[in-house]
């Protein structure tokens, strides 16, 4: 990670002083409690209730659920609900692994170097799809047989997302199988008991046909909800190599993007619509990141730096643009140079 610059350490002195560091216990009790909630209540509605239709729209929703858990997780490793190491190994265990069946240690250690490096186009693993290119450069590193769907990748883009959670999994088995998590018995035994639980509920719908068709929606809207948050962020904004590399502020906040802010937005995206401010503070609470906004983006303005911000529908235009722009070649029938 780059060192803090002046610039960065006067922003956080602003920041610290408008109080908007400091914990917030009682937001994320309410948070575990009501995300909680949820999960049983939806979990409870697929045991009880036979009507396909009810077991269908129950997938979709805890499609939902699972997201907003994952959301926890998140907050949970930039050490926003505890700071305490062991407990945050714990909780992670059961956020990540029990709960929605993905490896908390792959995830965190993928997650850390993408704050580390956002957007670089060799050391950002949220830019190392085999099937995915954000940069032409990238097209000749990608195997021949997947250029016909880069080539109209941002045709599929969302069809291949909602595919996301089944990665996941496999990307969970892999970290266990490997030896490259520092937990492995306990990761293991919780993703186990994970995939043992979920293959229960299914039983119990009873029919086989729904039970694939509840399986095939869940995970469908998890990764589907789960690429729709995410591809906003840094997709389609300036790429960066070791040879353009910037102080910390100024790469955190250009290779970012917002989301414009409203309760119901923040809610969607576990406040995760407020990338810039995410990215330079990622310790801070998501309940915090609104009153953060503007202070940064006055912070930027009077420094000349720009601050990018769109709504919703353009976040996810603005990603699918840039991901046709930059497959162009291949429908030219070229590689990139």
């Amino acid at each position: 990670m780059l060192p803090p610059s002046p610039d960065y350490a006067e922003l956080k002195r602003l920041i610290k002083a408008a109080g908007l560091l400091e914990s917030q216990t009682r937001y994320f009790a309410f948070k575990f409690a009501s995300t909680a909630l949820l999960y049983a209540i939806t979990v409870a509605i697929v045991l009880a209730v036979d009507h396909p239709a009810v077991v269908l729209a129950a997938a979709v929703f805890l499609g939902f659920v699972f997201t907003h858990v994952g959301f926890l997780g998140h907050d949970l490793a930039h050490r926003q609900i505890t700071h305490r190491s062991r407990l945050v190994s714990s909780l992670g265990l059961i956020i990540g692994n029990l709960l929605i069946g993905v490896s908390y240690s792959w995830w965190t250690a993928k997650h850390n170097q993408h704050h580390a490096t956002p957007n670089h186009s060799e050391q950002d693993p949220d830019l190392d799809y085999p099937m995915l290119v954000f940069e032409s450069a990238s097209i000749r590193d990608r195997k021949r047989r997947f250029y016909p769907v880069i080539a109209y990748q941002a045709f599929l883009y969302l069809f291949l997302g909602a595919f996301q959670a089944i990665g996941m999994r496999a990307q969970a088995v892999a970290q266990v199988l490997s030896g490259r998590s520092p937990r492995r018995t306990a990761e293991g035994l919780t993703l186990a008991l994970h995939a043992l639980l979920y293959v229960l509920m299914l039983f119990q719908i009873g029919h086989w046909g729904l039970s694939l068709a509840f399986l095939f929606v869940h995970q469908m809207t998890f990764g589907l909800y789960n690429t729709l948050v995410f591809a906003p962020n840094h997709k389609g904004m300036p790429m960066i190599d070791e040879s353009n590399r910037m102080d910390y502020l100024r790469e955190q906040v250009l290779t970012a993007r917002n989301v414009t802010a409203h309760p119901v937005i923040d809610f969607l995206y576990g406040g995760l619509n407020y990338q810039i401010e995410h990215h330079l503070f990622p310790a801070m609470a998501r309940n915090k990141l609104r009153a953060a906004q503007p202070l940064v983006r006055a912070f930027c303005a009077e420094r000349g730096i720009d601050y990018a911000q769109t709504g919703p529908l353009q976040g996810l235009i603005e990603p699918l643009r840039h991901l046709h722009a930059v497959s162009a070649p291949l429908r030219r029938g070229s590689r990139a140079a």
